[in-house]
């Protein structure tokens, strides 16, 4: 019998399409996002309140490049620079958003990752008009 996965299925939406990235194939999502950008640099730009934009968008990029799209880098910086014209939290919430494409479901159990879930779900309400959002098989039907 085959064990379940450390991860869920992942769905990004950008520019209004949808982008899936089966369970099995989010640790190749975790390690595109890696060659540009590391868990514990995300959390101190999380701490911080600052990020550096172009960094954000070239991971983001490559998530959503891994994941179908076809996409380039300074495509998602200019969505990343319009949206924080538009609102003050956009960083953080790219910030939060690749966070959490990064860390197992079960793994935010612990207090830290739970800290670091409770200021994605409050920060994701205003994203990059890319929200991501997990979602199990059962609940994609």
């Amino acid at each position: 019998m085959r064990r379940p996965g450390v991860f869920r299925d992942l769905e990004l939406e950008w520019q209004g399409v949808v982008y899936s990235i089966p369970a099995n194939r989010i640790m190749g999502a975790i390690s595109r996002i890696e060659e540009v950008v590391t868990l514990p640099e995300l959390q101190a730009y999380a701490q911080r309140g600052t990020a550096p934009v172009a960094k954000l968008s070239m991971a983001f990029g490559s998530v959503l490049r891994y994941a179908g799209a076809d996409i380039s880098d300074d495509e998602v910086y200019a969505a990343a620079l319009a949206e924080n014209a538009e609102e003050s939290g956009g960083v953080l919430t790219a910030v939060m958003n690749v966070m959490q494409i990064m860390i197992p479901p079960d793994a935010l159990k612990n207090q830290s990752a739970t800290a670091v879930r409770e200021t994605t779900e409050t920060s994701a309400e205003g994203s990059l008009k890319s929200r991501s959002k997990r979602r199990s098989r059962a609940e994609n039907g």
